[in-house]
């Protein structure tokens, strides 16, 4: 069930009695595009007649029409009391069949994407939380430098004062964003025609609710329009600032026809500037607000994107002036996004600005092209108040082109390059604001159209290049150039960048734990012509939606010793401590290495054991290397040999990740060590877990694990549930779900024997709240699936195993985790936080790795469920047991309790420890489902 199918199953459950006035951030929302003026009351009677749903909003977005070649007429199609809990595929499958159904020139739905963050320290999140890739690669440590005004003076914001009095008066800048709040650095700053786009109201204010680090708003206005009654100065402090709250938190959700809205509102408000600290993928609306407001004599700035590296949207239009950051030095700062659609550069690294909160006065530094942006709004509101607006906009129409394009002509002919500048990723320099207001307003006429017909496609095809390459887009050139299809194309390549994928690096069944999955619309575009962007094999071995239990690793040692040491509180385990460990005993750990891979190698058949040789050859080699330098106290060089040798060395000992066959694990295998005789102690493990099996969201695409507790009845992860289902009518409490594709549990060691599928038909219970990737000791992780007691072989249902109603203990308890783990996507990880699955997949192939299947990994409890103050129900313990993505919803065996199940696995942390909910802690939650 997919598309406009599925929308119907979905409203089945809406909240009748809810109201939406405004465009708000987590409603279910198509924009459509007609090609003219549309009669309202008749193009609902057809949209009922086509989805057969009678309860929806239909309205135009913009609040006067206009006459574009190059788009139509926009509407919002919206759905109260029904929120946007479904994946892209599923939003993109419903939006083609609509813009077929009902001849629109485009329908796109408002995806929510989160493309664009403000990177925060690691340490600014709640312990155990699990931290996106972001983090590692963009956040630069350190306080800003203690001279408050030093952006101003790098962008010669200073110096131009000099030259000019006038400070931004009479210029009205727009500021799409989270809204504002009170703070002393705008108590002088003049604020007028304020609007909340997410609840339709004239009151812009951030209530400060949207989670991790609120108040982006107010920190980037400050930054562009801070007086002297604050601690901060901004370029512009005599501008008028008119805010306008059309995005949440410093997540900020980008809707597409949220944003359209505020610039429309900044057009028809009059405004002369719109800044846009924000971005994420394109949006028809969105560029047809931007070309009605640059013909309307506004110049239009944004944020060219933080952590991605591609520029996003809508800085990457070429009709946009697209900021980038740099630092203190004139160096680029780390995280900026990069790229030929940069114009100008302005400081973006630990710039000052006010930090929003009840008292209204604090100040601090801030990271981001969002600050960049913000400055050179602040510039050109500065340069228009000098030349006075009038006269720019004559200036304009005697060289025959925008104010907005004058604007960028001499911005760009103004900025100082230092040496070595990369022009081609940052732009023509950094922003010289005294240079810029000296700069003659005069010039050669403008020698052709500033904007050629088909621009939509033509962006689509730059960021193709820019992620792609020039062979793979002119594969594609055909459907990029299908406006229909130009959104969807665009946020699998940001999704892509987000995580780290690189198209062309053939990496397998990782890369399909975390890529977007395709509509089928677009697929059958595609066809064959885009072998990076399908569905193709290697990418749905592992669904999309799967949650890897990832966190990168900023020291190889840690990661491994995290998990891997001996029986002790690996928590502990410092990296100073863990290379002391392997200086210690070198001989025999490389002893232990040459008898680990001599068993692989017998293990092997004729001709992979001929091609591990050399593979086992070279690992010796390295580990020989990196012991000897860890001897001498030398570093570990940065390659893949000396990595991967590392890795190796370190996994030896107490923590194996163990094949399981249906007669359990063999008894006289050396990796079981000190756990042989834990394992023999127990014959009737063979048994137990025969009732573990694979969930995949299809036969063969791996979701997680699940593990029988009552008749008909599996136990697993909420966030693996997100991979089968949707909740509706929200993602918080829901009330129902609908279960997507063909799901299955399949209970055979491999995962992969029909005769051992069975089909999940149902969702019995599930935690009420949203894993969305993160790890939230508070939000229970739990679901249970009502599954065929029978299947189409005619075989039966496994027994279920006994849930303990024991605490676990701590210390020398023993657990066993048994599951289907999954190879990792973003583990180890360099210096930059990110991926070296250049060692991931050397390691695969040394070990003769096989992922996706059963595996047995014992471990000890390393705290109980009452010692973790994150977890405000005691319902989590720790472990160190060897857990990867597919390893959630794995069962959690004690040892100490005759091998009932005390826990459920649900997450990792690397370099912490592994999490799962303790069993007698939340029985009370699912007593009435379960014996």
């Amino acid at each position: 069930m997919i598309g406009i199918e599925l929308l119907r199953a979905l409203a089945a459950h809406r909240d009748r009695d809810a109201e939406v006035a405004g465009l708000d951030s987590r409603t279910l929302r198509f924009v459509i595009e007609y090609a003219s003026e549309v009669d309202v009351a008749t193009t609902v009677a057809e949209i009922r007649s086509v989805i057969d749903i009678d309860d929806f909003q239909f309205f135009p977005l913009f609040d006067k029409p206009s006459t574009d070649v190059e788009f139509g007429e926009f509407y919002v199609l919206q759905f109260p009391g029904l929120e946007r809990t479904v994946d892209n595929r599923t939003l993109f499958s419903i939006a083609h069949e609509l813009q077929a159904l009902l001849g629109a020139v485009t329908v796109e739905p408002d995806l929510g994407s989160e493309f664009y963050q403000e990177p925060v320290p690691p340490d600014a999140a709640p312990e155990g939380v699990l931290k996106d890739l972001f983090h590692g690669r963009c956040f630069v440590a350190g306080d800003p430098p203690a001279d408050r005004d030093w952006a101003l003076d790098r962008a010669g914001v200073l110096r131009g004062w000099n030259a000019s009095s006038a400070r931004g008066a009479g210029i009205r800048i727009a500021q799409p964003d989270t809204g504002v709040t009170r703070h002393t650095e705008l108590s002088d700053v003049a604020i007028t025609d304020g609007f909340n786009v997410l609840t339709g109201t004239s009151d812009p204010t951030d209530p400060l609710s949207g989670g991790g680090n609120p108040g982006h708003g107010t920190g980037t206005a400050s930054v562009m329009t801070s007086g002297a009654s604050g601690q901060l100065l901004g370029p512009a402090p005599a501008a008028t600032l008119v805010p306008i709250r059309c995005v949440e938190s410093v997540i900020l959700t980008f809707n597409g026809g949220a944003v359209a809205k505020a610039i429309d509102h900044a057009r028809l408000r009059g405004c002369h500037i719109v800044t846009m600290s924000l971005g994420g993928t394109p949006s028809r609306a969105v560029k047809k607000a931007i070309k009605q407001a640059i013909g309307s004599d506004m110049i239009v700035l944004a944020a060219a994107g933080n952590c991605v590296d591609l520029v996003v949207y809508p800085a990457r239009y070429d009709e946009v002036i697209a900021v980038a950051g740099s630092n203190v030095d004139d160096g680029a700062w780390r995280g900026s996004c990069h790229g030929h659609a940069v114009d100008i550069t302005a400081p973006g690294e630990n710039v000052w600005k006010a930090i929003a909160g009840p008292g209204g006065t604090d100040v601090g530094g801030g990271q981001g092209t969002s600050f960049a942006v913000a400055i050179t709004a602040g510039v050109a509101a500065l340069w228009l108040s000098h030349h006075g607006r009038q006269k720019v906009m004559e200036a304009a129409t005697r060289r025959q082109m925008s104010v907005q394009a004058l604007f960028r002509d001499v911005l760009i002919g103004s900025a100082r390059a230092p040496a070595g500048w990369k022009k081609s990723d940052f732009g023509a320099g950094i922003l010289d604001a005294e240079a810029l207001l000296h700069r003659t307003l005069e010039g050669p006429i403008a020698p052709a159209p500033e904007v050629a017909p088909g621009g939509a496609a033509s962006d689509t095809m730059g960021l193709l290049n820019d992620a792609l390459g020039p062979v793979e887009t002119s594969r594609l050139a055909g459907v990029a150039s299908q406006p229909q299809f130009q959104l969807e194309l665009s946020s699998l390549v940001f999704e892509d960048a987000r995580v780290g994928v690189d198209p062309s690096d053939d990496v397998g069944v990782e890369a399909g734990m975390t890529r977007q999955a395709i509509s089928p619309q677009l697929e059958a575009a595609l066809g064959v012509r885009a072998p990076s962007l399908g569905n193709r094999p290697t990418f749905t071995s592992v669904q999309s939606s799967l949650r890897a239990d990832r966190i990168p690793s900023l020291d190889p040692v840690v990661l491994v010793a995290g998990r891997h040491s001996a029986l002790e509180a690996a928590v502990d385990v410092t990296p100073e401590a863990a290379r002391e460990s392997l200086r210690a005993d070198s001989d025999a750990r490389l002893g232990a290495l040459e008898a680990r891979v001599a068993r692989v190698r017998a293990n092997a058949e004729g001709a992979d054991r001929e091609a591990l040789t050399p593979l086992h050859d070279q690992l010796l080699r390295d580990s020989e290397v990196v012991l000897e330098r860890l001897r001498e106290g030398a570093p570990i060089p940065n390659e893949p040999g000396a990595l991967t040798a590392l890795e190796a060395l370190v996994q030896l000992d107490g923590r194996p990740a163990l094949r399981l066959s249906d007669d359990g694990v063999d008894p006289s295998d050396p990796e079981l060590g000190e756990w042989q005789g834990a394992i023999v102690l127990h014959p009737t493990f063979a048994e137990l877990q025969r009732s573990v099996g694979r969930i995949d969201t299809t036969p063969g695409v791996h979701a997680g694990t699940g593990f029988v507790v009552g008749d008909g009845l599996i136990m697993t992860n909420r966030h693996v549930l997100e991979a089968l289902a949707f909740p509706t009518p929200s993602r918080s409490h829901p009330s129902g779900w609908v279960v997507i594709g063909e799901p299955v549990v399949n209970f055979s060691p491999s995962g992969t024997d029909a005769t051992r599928s069975f089909r999940i038909a149902d969702v019995v219970f599930s935690g009420p709240d949203p894993i969305d990737g993160r790890i939230d000791l508070a939000h229970l992780d739990l679901a249970l699936l009502r599954v065929e007691q029978t299947n189409a072989e005619g075989a039966g249902l496994p027994p279920a195993l006994k849930l303990s109603d024991q605490a676990i203990a701590v210390g020398a308890a023993k657990l066993f985790v048994v599951g289907y783990p999954a190879l990792p996507t973003l583990l180890p990880s360099d210096e930059e936080g990110k991926r070296r699955m250049d060692v991931v997949r050397r390691l695969r192939e040394i070990y003769d790795m096989k992922y996706g299947v059963r595996y047995l990994s014992p471990g000890l409890v390393l705290t109980s469920s009452g010692a973790l103050p994150e977890s405000p129900k005691h319902w989590v313990f720790t472990h160190d047991a060897t857990s990867l993505g597919g390893n959630s919803g794995s069962c959690v065996l004690s040892f100490d309790h005759n091998l009932d199940i005390a826990g459920l696995h649900f997450a990792g942390d690397w370099l912490r420890a592994n999490y799962a909910h303790a069993i007698d802690e939340v029985r009370s939650e699912i007593s009435g489902f379960v014996p």
